[in-house]
């Protein structure tokens, strides 16, 4: 039987002053087999001419341009919005960093994994190191004192891709690359704005645990990452959200949680604003005691997404 030249998925790339990576990125999309049916990228009020210089290098390439920098939530919702009110219906959505570039055959894996398994609301592949056969991410599960992400395989060779599998109740599929089906993404209302950037991505496969759909890695399916462009491994903010919405993940998702808890976060938490600063210097050490401070400081049960 002949492959299908297109698959009824839609692509959101997120940019935000990334264009060289952005470009590679919407490369390696062209270059798949079988194609997505819209490849859509977000800017996020980008200031470094990549809107214009990707208009005039791929002709045709739909953008959606955003005029201030809303956060990785709240710009692939807009994203999102933007799929649901115009272009060809799909069938699921494809989230994906523009510091990513994937192989020609994982979007076809990764539909065909999520077409067989109605039980799946999210598939998603093994993610490489650019460039090396480590793995950076296959599958990923949250801590349960600290709310924080922790990667399967992470560091490994890659080695022969074993069969797909679904991920435990506490598991989840990054944000970097992550296939999600159309109608529960449009339920759920999209990822959850307050949380700005990170955590995101585990707040939404968990939320669809709780109705019972589960979250895969299809290993097969390979894509590469070049870690943390955007917003740079280590850097205050970074440090500050994922500081931040670590405990908003305690809150929401472990059921019973207290003030062993809460005492346990603030230890571990501590401990790591000293690790920063001295690694990183003193702004490091600041931004995850901003967020300790916020992150505790914040009643975290009410909020929701907000397409």
């Amino acid at each position: 039987m002949r492959a299908p030249a297109s698959v009824p998925v839609a692509v959101v790339v997120l940019n935000w002053n990334g264009r060289a990576l952005t470009e590679a990125c919407v490369e390696s999309w062209l270059a798949a087999r079988p194609r997505p049916r819209r490849l859509l990228v977000v800017d996020n009020g980008s200031t470094d001419g990549s809107v214009a210089a990707l208009r005039r290098r791929f002709k045709g390439l739909e953008i959606l341009a955003l005029p201030d920098n809303l956060g990785f939530a709240a710009g692939n919702n807009r994203g999102f919005a933007h799929l649901w009110a115009m272009g060809p219906r799909v069938e699921a959505v494809f989230i994906c960093n523009n510091d990513t570039e994937v192989r020609p055959d994982m979007l076809g894996l990764l539909w065909a994994a999520l077409k067989a398994r109605p039980g799946w609301a999210v598939a998603g592949p093994r993610i490489l190191y650019h460039g090396t056969g480590r793995i950076w991410f296959e599958g990923g599960l949250i801590r349960p004192w600290t709310g924080r992400g922790g990667h399967l395989s992470h560091g490994l060779e890659a080695g022969q891709p074993g069969e797909p599998f679904a991920l435990p109740a506490d598991g989840f599929v990054t944000g970097c690359g992550l296939l999600v089906r159309a109608q529960e993404l449009r339920e759920l209302g999209g990822f959850d704005e307050t949380l700005w950037a990170y955590s995101e991505d585990a707040d939404l496969c968990l939320r669809l645990q709780r109705r019972g759909l589960a979250s895969g890695v299809v290993p097969a399916a390979a894509m590469s990452h070049k870690i943390s462009a955007t917003f740079g491994l280590g850097s205050p903010l970074s440090l500050y959200y994922i500081t931040r919405n670590s405990w908003a993940m305690l809150v929401r998702h472990r059921p019973g949680h207290g003030w062993v808890t809460r005492a346990i976060f603030l230890a571990v938490n501590l401990g790591l604003a000293g690790r920063a600063a001295f690694r990183g210097g003193p702004a490091a050490g600041a931004a995850v005691l901003r967020g300790l401070r916020d992150g505790l400081g914040r009643d975290w049960s009410g909020h929701d997404a907000r397409a």
